[in-house]
């Protein structure tokens, strides 16, 4: 019977760090399965096994544990597909963070207040900056290529299967639809001055096309596409773990 009793006591957590992670993590769960704004904080309280108020100890405010659970994503999800995961570790670390996301601001919260941090938008702009030209305007074509890739990759992720039935792209397979994806994430995130619809440099870099040949899938189309980056560009690319999310889209067809 004690030996019982204090194996139940161990499961509880014990000490700040534990303490603080185990309600991170209860904190994640819940609002990725109803949101934060169906989700108290004895809720949380009783998933993480500790008592409500340590979660007010903590991390103060709703508001401020919305904004922690948000930091807590950004930061896990980045060190997670830095770290070669397995696709279904990554679908499902990808699809927990981006829940937790749509429920956050269909709640009404402002998420992008809230959160702090983001590792994964960081990255991919230090990745690119460069390639953007010197001063404010080059500063603000690379925020929006960051912006405009994310935009992309999310669209993707949460409305998937809209996107398919109203453009008419039932047909194609998932990895068609990732391999047309990510072409066009490297279009955006690659510098231009000017190219023509066929993908000819004009000036500054090359652009990434999908040349319109009929008859053909999307597959072979990208396979003939002109994929031309600098050295730079190449490698960075290759790298850079935020640009390996549309890899990992939703699964939609059968």
């Amino acid at each position: 019977m004690t030996t019982r009793s204090a194996s139940v006591r161990r499961k509880n957590p014990t000490g700040r760090e534990e303490v603080g992670a185990a309600i991170l993590e209860a904190a994640t769960d819940l609002f990725a399965e109803r949101g934060p704004a169906a989700t108290s904080i004895r809720d949380i309280a009783a998933r993480s096994k500790v008592n409500h108020g340590l979660v007010f100890r903590h991390f103060g405010t709703k508001d401020q544990l919305v904004g922690a659970v948000l930091d807590h994503l950004g930061a896990t999800t980045t060190a997670l597909l830095q770290n070669d995961p397995s696709p279904a570790d990554a679908e499902r670390a990808l699809d927990r963070h981006m829940r937790v996301m749509a429920r956050t601001l269909l709640d009404g919260y402002p998420a992008g207040k809230l959160q702090s941090r983001f590792p994964g938008a960081s990255q991919l702009y230090d990745g690119i900056r460069s390639q953007h030209g010197p001063g404010r305007d080059g500063d603000v074509s690379a925020r929006l290529a960051v912006a405009n890739a994310f935009a992309l990759q999310f669209g993707w992720r949460l409305f998937a299967p809209f996107l398919r039935s109203a453009t008419g792209l039932d047909e194609l397979t998932d990895a068609e639809v990732r391999q047309a994806v990510q072409t066009e994430v490297a279009r955006i995130v690659e510098y231009h001055d000017g190219v023509d619809r066929a993908g000819r440099q004009l000036g500054g870099h090359v652009v990434l096309e999908c040349p319109p040949v009929r008859h053909m899938s999307c597959q072979q189309r990208l396979e003939q596409a002109p994929v031309v980056l600098d050295p730079q560009m190449q490698q960075f690319m290759s790298h850079n773990e935020v640009l390996k999310m549309p890899i990992l889209l939703h699964q939609v067809s059968g």
